[in-house]
């Protein structure tokens, strides 16, 4: 438990005394053990290996033994980091993503002339190590993109609303772009601690329609939480964001909201870079194109190192340009990043009661779970309601029995969701009607045979006709739901239908039941009457 609690008596560097056990199971999978096949029924000898460590970046520090506190912080680069350490703004900035470039790019100095040896990094030898295969892994420890998507996100916002506290450009960068001699137009004014405005900042202006956006965004129910509550907008600030707040924000509103609030040269690069981070969260990934985006990537730090000062580039903007390779080596990131593991230990963290001993009450709260567990199983089938048997948040189960006549309607239709709210019963419009005949026909494969009969009979009409092909499907279309019908009713004793055929044919009844919401596989679907004041939206079809 000590290994997942932060402060002064957390093991650090000395993590790897607690992950002895955990080796040497590993090692075990690895030379094999038995197993129970229970679909067989019988025995199997199964092995196991770890193939990687899952971690935030500073949990990376104490795993791999890489010191991430250095100029050389980077993992992956490690000593061919481009790093320098600022003297105003006292932070070690990374930059120097020319180099991720193509050899002929018009960016790229032809030579740049400068190598560095840096101090002994490796603060120790992991334990992980003593694994026979661990030399042989391509990706030992993963980088997390849940955290350096947060870090990029909050870099970008706090530094385009100016804000006094988080911004990554105030009067030390502004000193330090003078000590570089680069961006004259940006140095502070002499004897002054003022300086220019830069063209990635907002105005008041801008920053009002930008957040008016963010205040006004509603989503699908469980799709993201409430984030206009996180924007106030008369004291033009955001706060209290959320990892999966910063997910959200990068890769859907931040592209829509900087078209309208910074200008063309600053917006298109941002935009980028959002992309970027929205392509790699996608749950299938394409190899040719992550590797497209891995060379767009450097051009787009490229841009921004054009744009912003060197302390916006901290060392969680510089791995945004691994997070491509690693993608294309380990695959989609859902498998690796840090939410499935901060929702386990925030799930923990709720064991705690006395925070003078936190490592019982986890200990304790997991054991009771355990137990509870344990019987909820038996309860399973019985009435009594447990985590396994109760419903659903949105619970869809609408434990329709069958009649008799209602069963060749369950054949056709399956009930499928549960309604919401009171019953309304109304008459339907003629037109109404006949598009759900149209649209129920169109859909149910019993009825296709018939469809064929009456095409082939529309065609011998518009034989030789211009177009007759676009003419005889919107006929079709328009008219079959009628032939059907009449079809069906004027049959003899050579026809025999079945009633699900009879049921179609007759047409939907013009009276019908109206409800407010609809739960249906585990997603709540409301009209746009129902949702007014609400902070989600759930009518309409994406």
């Amino acid at each position: 438990m000590s290994m997942i609690i932060p402060g002064p008596k957390m093991p650090g560097n000395s993590i790897d005394v607690y992950l002895q056990p955990l080796v040497a199971e590993l090692k075990q999978l690895w030379t094999g053990v038995d197993a129970y096949d229970s679909s067989n029924s019988e025995m199997f000898m199964m092995r196991a290996s770890l193939f990687c460590t899952i971690s935030d970046f500073p949990g990376l520090d104490n795993l791999s033994g890489w010191n991430t506190h250095t100029l050389f912080a980077c993992p992956t680069c490690k000593f061919e980091t481009e790093s320098k350490r600022l003297k105003h703004g006292k932070k070690n900035c990374f930059m120097g993503h020319r180099r991720y470039l193509p050899l002929d790019h018009t960016y790229r100095p032809r030579d740049e002339g400068t190598s560095e040896d840096g101090p002994l990094q490796w603060k120790k030898k992991s334990i992980f190590w003593d694994l026979p295969y661990w030399q042989h892994n391509h990706i030992r420890h993963c980088l997390d993109m849940m955290h350096i998507e947060k870090n990029v996100c909050d870099n970008v916002l706090f530094t385009v609303l100016d804000d006094k506290k988080r911004t990554k450009d105030n009067l030390n960068a502004r000193r330090d772009l003078y000590k570089l001699g680069i961006r004259e137009k940006l140095h502070p004014y002499p004897n002054s601690n003022k300086f220019p405005q830069a063209c990635f900042k907002m105005k008041n202006t801008e920053k009002d329609i930008f957040l008016q956006i963010l205040k006004n965004v509603v989503f699908p129910d469980s799709y993201a939480s409430n984030i206009s509550r996180c924007v106030d907008i008369k004291k033009r600030k955001v706060s209290g964001l959320k990892s999966h707040d910063s997910h959200i924000l990068m890769e859907h509103l931040l592209p829509i909201a900087f078209r309208k609030s910074l200008p063309k040269e600053v917006a298109s690069v941002l935009i980028e870079l959002c992309n970027y981070f929205r392509e790699l969260s996608c749950k299938v990934l394409d190899v040719k194109v992550i590797e497209k985006l891995q060379q767009r990537i450097s051009l787009t730090l490229c841009h921004m190192e054009m744009i912003f000062p060197p302390s916006f580039f901290t060392i969680m903007v510089h791995l945004v340009i691994h997070l491509g390779e690693e993608a294309m080596l380990a695959g989609p990131v859902h498998y690796r990043w840090m939410y499935p593991v901060e929702r386990s230990f925030g799930h923990l963290k709720s064991y705690v009661r006395n925070k003078a001993a936190p490592e019982g009450c986890i200990a304790e709260g997991y054991i009771v779970e355990e137990c509870l567990t344990f019987c909820s199983r038996y309860l399973e089938d019985g009435d009594i309601e447990t985590r396994f048997n109760r419903p659903r948040r949105n619970d869809d189960d609408n434990g329709v029995s069958s009649s008799s006549e209602s069963t060749i309607f369950l054949k056709l239709f399956p009930t499928l969701g549960k309604p919401i709210g009171a019953t309304k019963i109304v008459s339907l419009p003629n037109l109404e009607m006949i598009q759900a005949h149209r649209y129920v026909l169109a859909n149910c494969e019993l009825v296709d045979p018939f469809r064929e009969m009456f095409k082939t009979e529309v065609t011998r009409m518009y034989r030789g006709k211009r177009n007759s092909t676009r003419v005889v499907e919107e006929y079709v279309h328009q008219h079959f739901h009628e032939w059907f019908k009449e079809y069906v009713a004027r049959k003899d004793d050579s026809m025999d239908f079945t009633s699900e055929i009879e049921w179609l044919a007759r047409g939907p009844n013009n009276i019908a039941r109206r409800f407010h919401g609809y739960n249906i596989h585990g997603f709540k679907f409301r009209t746009e009457k129902k949702e007014q004041g609400l902070k989600t939206q759930n009518s309409g079809v994406v």
